[in-house]
C-alpha cells in the first residue's frame, strides 16, 4: 500500500575496504548504530576496491575493541568460493 509509512531499522553500506579508515568507520557506527557495514570477502580480490584485505579486517577488529560502543553492526558477504 503506497500510503503506508515505511520505517527502516537498519541501513546497510556494502563494500567497506582498505580505502576506509577502520577507526572512522567505528566512529561513524557509534554515532549511527543503525548502520550495518558490509565487508566483502573473495580470495582472488582481497585488498582490491570493495574487497577488504585480511590486514584491514584485523585493523577493524582492533578499532571495534578500542573505540566501539558495542553497536558496530557488521555483515560478512562471502563471495565466490568462500
Amino acid at each position: 500500500h503506497f500510503g503506508a509509512i515505511m520505517s527502516l531499522q537498519v541501513l546497510g553500506f556494502c563494500g567497506a575496504d582498505d580505502s576506509v579508515d577502520p577507526r572512522l568507520l567505528v566512529t561513524i557506527a557509534n554515532q549511527y548504530p543503525w548502520i550495518e557495514w558490509g565487508v566483502l570477502f573473495r580470495p582472488d580480490l582481497e585488498g582490491k576496491p570493495r574487497y577488504a584485505s585480511p590486514a584491514w579486517v584485523e585493523q577493524l577488529s582492533q578499532a571495534r575493541q578500542q573505540l566501539g560502543s558495542g553497536t558496530t553492526l557488521l555483515a560478512a558477504h562471502l563471495c565466490s568460493t568462500r
